[in-house]
């Protein structure tokens, strides 16, 4: 009785601040989101976040907005281009990334592997929400 208890707890925990989401799946895989907000060119956006490590088999979701038009963003799994350096969406209201019409990647299956969101343009600010789910079956 206990061990289910537990696994219904592990099931619940959750860490949320403003831009990290973490939750633990019943065979104990992390589910991770993080929102980032860049203001520069950059190879990789997120070369020091551990969302970037991929373990195993999963699905990939990247919504984007930003302040400026011409705004340009990529997003690749190893040397594997996901999303092709395009622009992104020009913001609805100040630092909002709306999930309605601001997805870029849809369901995107990937395998093992490290993540790279290149941004090739920002004139202003350039912000994106990158979701990284273990696929389960």
């Amino acid at each position: 009785m206990y061990r289910y208890i537990l696994a219904i707890a592990l099931v619940a925990f959750a860490i949320v601040t403003p831009e990290h989401v973490m939750a633990l799946t019943p065979a104990g895989f992390a589910l991770a989101s993080k929102r980032k907000v860049v203001a520069a060119v950059t190879d990789d956006a997120i070369a020091g976040d551990e969302i970037r490590r991929v373990e195993q088999a999963s699905v990939v979701n990247l919504w984007a907005a930003c302040v400026t038009k011409g705004d340009k963003l990529s997003l690749f799994l190893n040397k594997v281009e996901i999303f092709p350096s395009d622009n992104v969406n020009i913001e609805i209201a100040a630092d909002v990334i709306d999930t309605d019409r601001d997805q870029l990647v849809f369901n995107a299956f990937v395998g093992a592997g490290q993540l790279r969101v290149g941004v090739a343009a920002v004139t202003t600010e350039l912000q994106f929400l990158l979701s990284v789910e273990p696929f389960l079956g």
